[in-house]
This record gives C-alpha cells, structure tokens and sequence, in this order.
C-alpha cells in the first residue's frame, strides 16, 4: 500500500521534533504487530547509491506517523449509485 511517512530530509531536520519532519512517499513493506509497520521511504532525496544500485533507507512507524496521500483518496461512482471514498 502507498503511504506517505514521517521522514527528516536533512540532519537539521533529523535532530528537531518527530512532529515536524517531511511527509514523504512510500510504502508499506511488512505489518509488525500492534500500531506498528515497516516502511520503505522511496523518495529520491533520501536514496543512496551504491555499486550502481539506488537503495532507499527503511523505518518503523506507528499510525501517527503514517498517512494516505491525499491522491489516493478518491470517489468511485458504482452503478446503482453507491459511492465509496477511498
């Protein structure tokens, strides 16, 4: 699943508070229990390269750290009327 995460772009931002880090893109790798999901950060700005290969970091985060970008939530129209925001 596609998911922006908390995530600092720089070590200026690394060292203030959590609350006010970047929103990046990425997404779900593995649920790891309780309020609690692997993530992989696919923002170009904080991949590495290495031997050719470009490798973006990953993190643990809880519920308050994740969100759905606001694209993904959309309206789909079914026939017959009923409607779903997702």
């Amino acid at each position: 699943m596609n998911v922006e995460v908390r995530y600092p772009l720089s070590p200026e931002e690394k060292s203030g508070p959590r609350e006010n880090w970047s929103w990046l893109s990425g997404w779900v790798m593995l649920d790891c229990g309780d309020d609690e999901w692997q993530i992989c950060v696919e923002d170009d700005r904080v991949a590495e390269e290495e031997d050719g290969e470009i490798w973006y970091p990953v993190c643990y985060r809880d519920s308050s750290e994740i969100r759905r970008p606001a694209l993904s939530r959309i309206a789909c129209y079914h026939p017959g009327g009923s409607k779903r925001i997702f």
